[in-house]
């Protein structure tokens, strides 16, 4: 898509019509990166609300650990961080098989597996429960 200030190449990364940077972010196993893009700031915040992968504890957010660094001063724990264990191991992640996306006309829907439309959905978010997802203001898709 890019690249950042330093030369890096900024980039999508999906296997066939999963985004797998969403996936990360909404299974709680990667945050979004403010800086060049809000695209993955809700799924972030549902990762959050769920406790899902690091958000089941306190940590230090890693663009402060960069700010940090970059000042010379020594990578420490702010008053909020601390170190923590996620609550299940990536094989439990895979329960997480709701599909939230947004329909053209703005609508945030999720699909359960096995409905119509399932398979052709692109998932821009993942849930594990249907509550998670009417949590984070999805609704589910009418198509059985």
């Amino acid at each position: 898509m890019g690249e950042d200030v330093h030369g890096r190449t900024l980039a999508r990364c999906s296997v066939g019509q999963v985004d797998v940077n969403r996936t990360m972010v909404a299974t709680g196993y990667a945050v979004a990166f403010r800086r060049y893009s809000a695209d993955y700031v809700s799924a972030e915040e549902s990762a959050k609300a769920s406790r899902r992968g690091i958000w089941a504890g306190s940590f230090q957010m890693p663009s402060e650990v960069r700010a940090e660094r970059g000042t010379g001063r020594p990578t420490k724990p702010s008053a909020k961080s601390r170190s923590t264990r996620p609550q299940y191991a990536f094989g439990a992640v895979s329960s997480c098989n709701i599909k939230g996306n947004h329909s053209r006309r703005g609508e945030f829907i999720y699909h359960l597996p096995g409905m119509k439309y399932y398979n052709q959905t692109r998932a821009e978010a993942m849930f594990c429960s249907e509550a998670e997802a009417r949590a984070a203001g999805y609704r589910r898709a009418r198509s059985q």
